[in-house]
């Protein structure tokens, strides 16, 4: 065992022990938004379009605010829109205040002026816009409306904005590879480059409606037939293309990983970071609520333990993550163990060798 392994070892050694305090979570996510102006092809959200909202900021200010000093970075974002909830700024703005790294996800199409120039006077570090086309016809494939034009001058206007402006916000352009636009993933990319985007992230699809749409990922789900061969060849000359545009423009490139495993663990820190969705409801991240975030996965597949730990409008924040269930559950994933609420993940999948 080399030096650096052995350390990590004794280190975990010593936060899996029941009489040992754990290490606050670093990163909380928080659905600032439930409601979306788009209908994605990937995105699970509108199976049941009777679930809207978004996170109240008396429930903010009242029971996450005061806590926000012990994380060091905040993610305003779920599976909603963020820029639909009216308070977005405010959240963002407290979020700042508090000393955080804070950013959102968005797609990008509301961010035109005064809203824009707002976001970008809070101080954010970083806005992540999703894209996941070069061509206005995959655009619309995938998010669902003709509006790809619009938002490209969104995404000009925004680079734009922020040197007149001054700002140190970074600008991040998220794409969602899919066997259905992976061809259009380094056009994407130049774009960005063109644009002024700092980052490009190339994110691999994750969820689907339906089973059979899983079939457009480019990884083995392990509901559907893999990808095969073919598709293996076409991912890694697609991302040696995207790497050789980020040697020539100097764009900085986040290629989400076919495994999601890092030192044994899910790559997805489920040990470290805490999610909060939009009515409260607080776990480890997005997949575990009681949102119907998993339409793919068949009832009889479920498990019993939906991953909620309690929820921020009946208990104190702080008193749910120091509560012996969600302590054991980070325990859990520092042990290596899998908690039986992340058992209907299809992620585990990418945990596997061969994924």
């Amino acid at each position: 065992m080399t030096l650096v392994a052995d350390k990590l070892k004794n280190l975990r050694d010593r936060l899996t022990r029941r009489d040992s305090p754990l290490p606050f979570p670093d990163t909380l996510n928080i659905e600032s938004s439930y409601q979306c102006n788009l209908k994605c092809f990937m995105c699970p959200r509108h199976f049941d379009e009777s679930l809207q909202g978004s996170f109240p900021i008396e429930l903010f200010k009242e029971r996450v605010v005061p806590i926000l000093p012990k994380f060091k970075y905040v993610h305003l974002t779920g599976w909603g829109e963020p820029l639909m909830n009216k308070h977005l700024v405010e959240m963002l703005a407290l979020c700042k205040q508090a000393g955080l790294w804070v950013c959102f996800t968005s797609n990008g199409l509301l961010l035109k002026e005064p809203l824009s120039r707002r976001v970008l006077e809070t101080g954010l570090d970083m806005i992540n816009i999703s894209c996941d086309a070069s061509d206005p016809k995959t655009y619309e494939f995938v998010r669902g409306k003709g509006t790809f034009d619009i938002l490209q001058q969104r995404m000009k206007h925004m680079a734009d904005l922020r040197r007149e402006m001054g700002s140190k916000t970074r600008l991040e352009w998220a794409f969602v590879m899919m066997k259905n636009n992976l061809h259009e993933m380094v056009g994407a990319a130049r774009l960005a480059a063109q644009y002024g985007f700092e980052r490009f992230h190339a994110k691999h699809m994750e969820t689907a409606i339906n089973r059979e749409d899983l079939g457009n990922a480019l990884w083995n789900t392990g509901l559907v037939d893999p990808p095969g061969a073919e598709w293996d060849a076409k991912l890694e000359a697609a991302l040696e293309e995207l790497r050789q545009v980020g040697r020539e423009t100097g764009l900085e490139l986040e290629i989400h990983p076919r495994t999601f495993v890092r030192d044994g663990q899910c790559i997805a820190r489920p040990a470290n970071q805490v999610f909060i969705d939009y009515i409260g409801n607080v776990s480890s991240c997005c997949y575990l609520n009681k949102l119907d975030v998993k339409p793919y996965i068949l009832p009889e597949e479920r498990p019993k333990d939906d991953g909620v730990m309690g929820g921020i409008t009946l208990k104190d924040f702080a008193e749910i993550l120091e509560s012996p269930r969600y302590v054991e559950f980070r325990r859990q994933w520092l042990r290596g163990e899998i908690p039986e609420s992340c058992h209907s993940c299809i992620n585990l999948n990418r945990m596997k060798p061969g994924a």
